[in-house]
């Protein structure tokens, strides 16, 4: 996949058929999260490519935490979003 980052905008892009489905699974769950009421979640400006709101901060993997911190976080963000 291709992802552009200007500023506080992300471009992500697939270039090859498995990409693009990524892409339309990830444009899904952003739309679902959406409709959960998910406030957390960055802004979407477009869907096809998808253009977001540049998170400031790490994915939770990328954190110096123990595994059951990271899975607590994970679990929390799931119940969120039931």
């Amino acid at each position: 996949n291709k992802m552009i980052i200007k500023d506080d905008l992300v471009i992500k892009e697939g270039i090859d058929e498995q990409g693009k489905k990524l892409a339309i699974r990830e444009c899904a769950w952003y739309e679902k999260a959406k409709n959960f009421g998910i406030a957390v979640l960055p802004k979407i400006y477009e869907t096809n490519p998808l253009k977001m709101e540049k998170i400031h901060g790490k994915n939770v993997y990328e954190y110096q935490i123990s595994y059951e911190e990271k899975k607590n976080q994970i679990d929390w963000f799931i119940k969120k979003a039931s």
